[in-house]
């Protein structure tokens, strides 16, 4: 990704195709919402549960961690469309 960004500031895709060019500007975005999304939301990735509640099904604990859940997605790199070897990129 960081190659990418370096491409896009340096103008090195100038000589790329179209097609090429728009694809680095729609992963550009794609990397920076990312970023985004990490900063307001990573804290979720965190192991705040070490005594598993979670998992009990008991009034309101179950409860309480569900609405965390929805969140989760947005720091999976597989929501933005990117793969394991994106992050070589």
């Amino acid at each position: 990704m960081v190659e990418l960004l370096e491409a896009l500031k340096s103008g090195a895709l100038k000589g790329s195709s179209g097609a090429d060019v728009n694809q680095a500007q729609r992963d550009g975005f794609k990397l920076m919402t990312y970023i985004r999304a990490f900063m307001t939301h990573g804290h979720l990735n965190a192991d705040l549960d070490p005594l598993r509640l979670e998992d009990f099904n008991e009034a309101g604990v179950a409860e309480a961690f569900s609405k965390v859940r929805p969140f989760r997605k947005l720091i999976d790199i597989e929501f933005y469309g990117f793969t394991e070897a994106d992050l070589d990129k």
